[in-house]
């Protein structure tokens, strides 16, 4: 009788028996997932030009460059993968600055050089709307610059923001600065110390920034700005009359006719008309 390991398997002690031993299952995390294709090559039109480099990232992730800005363009299988809001902010094209945190946010093992948690904050601070519609999440102050300025913009709608300033070169240390209204447009010119105006740009509320609020009841003003009433463009020049088409070639003719002034000159009925 011929022997057959194989029948046989061996035991932990050396030993062989007639039960076969099963192997343990060993799973790596299942096969991968397939994330399709991006067909993108140099020479591709891109949403900033055509693209002079390409470089794929991952598996349904590009890179795109070109002279000008840049971005990743996105397989659909990966598209599918990224909430709805936030995937409407930017299509199949992410460009380079800001919307690329979100494919970062929802593929983090394409990006393994950025910290936990650095692309979800910068996507909130950027896209707080789309944001808050993806993750059922409510901002809070201070967690988005975004927010925060439109918060402040509409809280301040109706005060006069700085938009230019300029030294005064009547008076040393005086500020010539412009504020606008952003309710009704009004433009206002004040009259602020430098001292004054540049501690106000340091004692900034939650999304002002750099920007300062002017108050007609304590900035010294100038009254508010009149700018010139519009003059419509004249689209034609002509003579405004009811004539049939016959009429107006002889009123033409009539016009043209040249006429001898007392002096000698020689006019036409249509310059002596003015």
């Amino acid at each position: 009788m011929t022997f057959l390991e194989a029948d046989h398997p061996r035991v932990d002690n050396g030993t062989f028996t007639d039960k076969p031993q099963t192997s343990p299952e060993v799973s790596l995390g299942g096969p991968a997932k397939d994330w399709g294709t991006v067909t993108v090559n140099e020479g591709s039109r891109t949403p900033w030009g055509t693209a002079d480099s390409v470089t794929d990232i991952a598996p349904g992730i590009v890179s795109v460059g070109t002279p000008g800005h840049g971005g990743l363009k996105l397989s659909r299988e990966r598209r599918a993968a990224i909430p709805k809001p936030l995937r409407d902010v930017a299509g199949i094209w992410f460009e380079e600055d800001c919307e690329w945190w979100i494919v970062a946010m929802h593929h983090p093992e394409a990006f393994p050089h950025i910290e936990d948690g650095v692309a979800e904050k910068r996507v909130r601070n950027w896209f707080p709307d789309a944001y808050e519609a993806a993750t059922g999440t409510t901002i809070a102050p201070g967690e988005s610059d975004v927010r925060d300025e439109a918060v402040w913009a509409e809280a301040h709608e109706n005060d006069f923001v700085l938009i230019s300033a300029s030294m005064d070169d009547d008076r040393p240390g005086v500020v010539r600065v412009i504020g606008r209204r952003a309710s009704d447009g009004t433009r206002q010119t004040f009259y602020v110390p430098k001292d004054e105006l540049d501690a106000r740009r340091l004692a900034a509320e939650p999304g002002q920034g750099h920007r300062v609020i002017l108050d007609p009841a304590s900035d010294e003003t100038s009254g508010p700005d009149v700018e010139p009433e519009k003059v419509p463009t004249v689209k034609h020049a002509g003579y405004s009359t009811p004539a049939t088409p016959g009429a107006r070639a002889r009123l033409a003719t009539d016009l043209a006719k040249r006429w001898r002034r007392d002096d000698g000159t020689v006019e036409t009925l249509e310059d002596i008309r003015g």
